[in-house]
């Protein structure tokens, strides 16, 4: 069985909320974070088939926080950056991300990364 479990790492409860119900019109379970240490925690506890990591997080950022995940917890687990920093894409993909969305974001765009870094 394919691990549903899709972890959001946003600062912002607006934001957040609005991704969740996107990703779960995909059939998929969202554990979320609203900062990084949140995240690396959540990423051990839950192990998820999927990332969504804001860069601009407090406590830890998300460029540290996906370093620590990619060598420590999760190294399989596919991660993408989401930020409105557009001039952090090399350092994002240098962390481990595998993509950046930019923000504002069209909230469409999650079944469409969804799509593209999970195989069933």
């Amino acid at each position: 069985m394919t691990n549903k479990k899709i972890l959001l790492v946003e600062d912002y409860d607006d934001a957040r909320e609005i991704m969740r119900l996107f990703i779960e019109a995909h059939g998929y379970e969202v554990i979320e974070a609203s900062d990084g240490l949140e995240a690396i925690e959540r990423a051990g506890s839950e192990c998820p088939c999927l990332i969504l990591m804001d860069l601009g997080l407090p406590n830890v950022n998300g460029l540290d926080a996906t370093r620590r995940i990619k060598t420590e917890i999760c190294p399989r687990t596919p991660v993408v950056a989401v930020t409105a920093f557009s001039d952090m894409r090399d350092e994002a993909i240098a962390a481990g991300c595998l993509d950046v969305i930019s923000k504002p974001m069209d909230y469409f765009q999650i079944g469409e990364v969804i799509k593209k870094f999970i195989t069933a």
